[in-house]
């Protein structure tokens, strides 16, 4: 309950009531764990227990890119649920997919993010060089910024989620690209002439 001046104040098991005064020599032992069905949960603060979880998705995401094979005891005692909530929060998942499949069946969670992220990669590329084209016939000039650059420098570039092509396109050229973006079949919901 409470550490002042070295010594606990605390409530014992099935008790109402704070015991004051209890130093290290009356604790005979300290919790650090459970065991349910032969896996041990450990006994954590919440931060204690973010931090865990950042650092096995972390360590998943740095097998995938590094190419290696990861650890397969260390992968015993990591939450996968987990897991895959903070990486799809971060946009990682297909990237700790294929770190997983390299040392187990994919969990089908895991499986359905990196077909899904196959899945969208092969959808932007088809529209990203339908968009491209058109404007290289129409003299326009641009750039693919970001996640369409950065993709080819995984390596697996499906590993790279993406929710967007990013382009930087010739500003006096706008009412043109409008006109190209619309006969593509895209909507405008808002546009300023620069």
């Amino acid at each position: 309950v409470a550490i002042k001046k070295g010594k606990y104040a605390m409530k014992g098991d099935n008790r109402t009531f704070v015991e004051k005064g209890i130093t290290d020599k009356h604790i005979i032992g300290v919790l650090t764990g459970i065991v349910r069905n032969g896996k041990t949960y450990p006994v954590e603060t919440a931060q204690e227990y973010i931090t865990r979880i950042a650092k096995d998705m972390i360590y998943l995401v740095s097998c995938a890119v590094n190419e290696e094979t990861p650890d397969k005891a260390r992968i015993a005692g990591i939450d996968l649920q987990e897991v895959y909530r903070l990486s799809q929060m971060h946009m990682m998942t297909a990237a700790v997919a294929f770190a997983l499949e390299k040392v187990m069946p994919l969990p089908h969670a895991f499986d359905q993010a990196k077909k899904k992220a196959i899945r969208k990669l092969t959808l932007f590329e088809l529209e990203r060089s339908m968009i491209v084209q058109e404007f290289e016939k129409a003299g326009i000039w641009y750039l693919p910024l970001k996640g369409i650059m950065l993709k080819d420098n995984y390596p697996n570039p499906f590993m790279r989620e993406m929710t967007d092509n990013d382009i930087l396109v010739d500003n006096t050229r706008m009412n043109d690209i409008r006109s190209i973006m619309e006969g593509l079949g895209y909507t405008c919901e808002f546009f300023e002439q620069w």
